[in-house]
């Protein structure tokens, strides 16, 4: 996932939909952190299927520098 200020989170999408059951052909339209424990993100997509996806999941890269 990569975010506005372009900080992204690497993990394949084919391991994100297999582990929650999502639907292959299904595009991510948002991504939130998740609120109860902030310990990952909920990830919606365009077919109304959602994915939880734990921060232990995730590798942090910092944003590009604009030059």
């Amino acid at each position: 996932m990569e975010f506005a200020d372009g900080l992204s989170f690497l993990e394949p999408h084919a391991t994100v939909w297999r582990a929650n059951k999502i639907s292959a052909r299904a595009v991510p339209v948002e991504v939130s952190l998740e609120s109860e424990t902030r310990l990952g993100f909920e990830v919606r997509y365009d077919t109304g299927e959602k994915a939880g996806v734990s921060r232990a999941f995730l590798r942090e890269i910092p944003p590009r520098k604009s030059g």
